[in-house]
């Protein structure tokens, strides 16, 4: 590898680096910002998500890798949804007379 492409490479993962240090200081700042709770937990889990696909595409190489990568991504997505709306169907679904501990 030259020296040239090895300063291009590190010039993308410093971007990478600094897309994630954002993202992060991001979801700490919607804390204080004090939305809507349900507000908060969406950006947060966007910011989250885009943390995710820039750490396992760029630095564990996944964005080169063939298509049954990115089948095994969506699949994991579609769980992580799945779970997820499980979760929030039983915080609204929950039993006459039963209350949730804030």
């Amino acid at each position: 590898m030259e020296h040239t492409d090895q300063q291009k490479e590190m010039k993308g993962y410093l971007r990478i680096f600094f897309s994630l240090l954002i993202l992060t200081i991001f979801s700490v700042l919607i804390h204080y910002l004090r939305l809507n709770f349900f507000l908060s937990v969406a950006l947060i889990l966007l910011a989250v998500l885009v943390q995710v696909f820039l750490s396992a595409g760029y630095f564990m190489h996944l964005v080169s890798e063939k298509k049954i990568i990115f089948i095994i991504l969506i699949l994991s997505f579609m769980l992580f949804l799945f779970l997820f709306l499980l979760i929030l169907s039983g915080y609204f679904c929950n039993p006459e007379g039963a209350s949730h501990v804030h």
